[in-house]
């Protein structure tokens, strides 16, 4: 399996979620999980079953929660998307700052806090929903 093709696959079935308080999802979702399996052999990342829908039964997630691995998996990407290209390329940016500034869980609510610049992160995070 190629980058290339991985690519193609997140444009069509794959999203990304970037939260006020810092944190990222990417997320792969299918029926089948054999071609999730795949990827998740190339990037890493966690399978699940998700319950039944309404109109289809059980489908697939394949869930990238963890900082360096969305990293390595969206910069494999970024040059081959053509829908979603906009929204890696910034997701990369957030993730890169979200990291860089120190970003630690407080433990009494388990919200991210940094001390670093909330303003650029809110910037990069409202052209994300634009796109």
């Amino acid at each position: 399996m190629t980058n290339e093709y991985v690519a193609g696959f997140f444009d069509g079935e794959g999203s990304i979620t970037l939260t006020r308080n810092g944190q990222a999802r990417v997320c792969i979702v299918q029926k089948d999980d054999a071609v999730l399996r795949l990827i998740q052999a190339m990037f890493g990342g966690t399978v699940i079953k998700r319950r039944p829908s309404e109109i289809g039964g059980y489908s697939h997630a394949l869930n990238f929660t963890k900082k360096e691995v969305m990293l390595t998996f969206l910069r494999a990407i970024q040059p081959y998307c053509i829908v979603k290209r906009g929204q890696v390329e910034t997701a990369i940016k957030f993730i890169e700052l979200t990291q860089s500034n120190g970003f630690r869980r407080q433990a009494a609510n388990g919200r991210f806090l940094s001390s670093g610049n909330f303003p650029e992160r809110d910037l990069l995070r409202n052209e994300f929903y634009k796109q």
